[in-house]
């Protein structure tokens, strides 16, 4: 099946129209003069902190979906006893909502909201025309470190801008 859509891709490409709608398009566009350029550290930082707590929000999710009996309970005058595998893993939930809420702050405080959030209609020809090298083989040109291309571009706003709305389940 890939090799098919290989196939298919590279014959539409052989057009002419579409040839030069690929040389017109090249899959990424110019962010503006203000976009600051390169990667800071904090966002490292927060993406490594967000692997981390996602790894540990699964392991504690797997304890409390097979533990049969909790080793030991936490509890309040405001609440009833909770299995301390599970007050664990909503305790990680809630502090990967507050990585999240950092990354967003900083990212508009920084302006590296002018990466992934498109600023330009640009985008979605770009995008299309990097689909279309994608689906090829012969992919568009690389420079993450200053800009991502368009089809990158949409993929990561459409993931910070649906991270905010997931609800988080009374118990996992």
């Amino acid at each position: 099946m890939a090799t098919a859509v290989v196939l298919l891709a590279r014959w539409f490409v052989g057009f002419d129209a579409i040839s030069s709608f690929i040389a017109r398009y090249p899959g990424e566009y110019h962010l503006p003069e203000s976009a600051p350029v390169g990667i800071p550290g904090w966002l490292a930082w927060n993406h490594f902190f967000n692997l981390f707590l996602m790894i540990l929000i699964i392991r504690t999710g797997l304890q409390v979906r097979h533990q049969r009996k909790p080793p030991a309970y936490w509890s309040s005058k405001r609440s009833p006893k909770v299995s301390i595998n599970l007050w664990l893993h909503q305790s990680l939930d809630l502090l990967w909502l507050v990585n999240g809420l950092v990354f967003v702050v900083l990212l508009f405080a920084s302006g590296h909201w002018m990466r992934i959030i498109p600023t330009s209609w640009e985008v979605f020809p770009h995008a299309l025309s990097a689909a279309l090298q994608y689906m090829t083989l012969d992919w568009p040109t690389e420079n993450g470190w200053v800009n991502y291309n368009a089809l990158q571009q949409l993929a990561y706003f459409a993931t910070v801008s649906a991270g905010g709305r997931h609800r988080i389940p009374p118990q996992c």
